[in-house]
């Protein structure tokens, strides 16, 4: 198969649409696009992406891959507008303590309820000391002769 020969004009469409339009309308195969693209180091086709208030508002309560759905757009461009405006991630929601789960505290270490909880070690001791429980010790036996 003979490669056809790029012209000037040709070269000036690359980038100023999607690879795969620019193939159908050159009758370009898309890897023939994006290799002659690369070659000559031009950068790819991208929309700016204009993003309303009220769709910004949505970003940091809301987690990026919901927001996303909501907006119309990708989980990815959703945390990159998200770190733009530098918002946090939304906080997981975290389960009110149960007196089940109060029993645990100090009963076993902070690290095994951490675990059934699936909370940080940190939070569990944290909510220990509040409610004045002392930390868990291990039984030491002791040998007497």
């Amino acid at each position: 198969m003979a490669r056809r020969k790029w012209t000037a004009e040709e070269e000036a469409m690359l980038g100023t649409m999607t690879d795969k339009q620019l193939a159908r309308r050159l009758r370009r195969s898309l890897d023939g696009i994006k290799s002659h693209r690369w070659r000559l180091g031009t950068p790819g086709y991208r929309r700016a992406r204009k993003w309303t208030k009220r769709e910004d508002a949505l970003l940091g309560p809301t987690p990026d891959e919901e927001a996303a759905k909501r907006v119309g757009c990708t989980p990815w461009q959703a945390t990159k507008r998200r770190r733009q405006l530098r918002r946090l991630k939304p906080r997981p929601y975290r389960s009110q303590w149960t007196p089940i789960a109060e029993k645990l505290l100090g009963q076993v270490p902070d690290r095994v309820v951490a675990q059934v909880l699936g909370c940080t070690k940190d939070a569990v001791g944290k909510h220990r000391r509040k409610l004045g429980i002392a930390a868990w010790r291990s039984q030491q036996v002791q040998c007497v002769d």
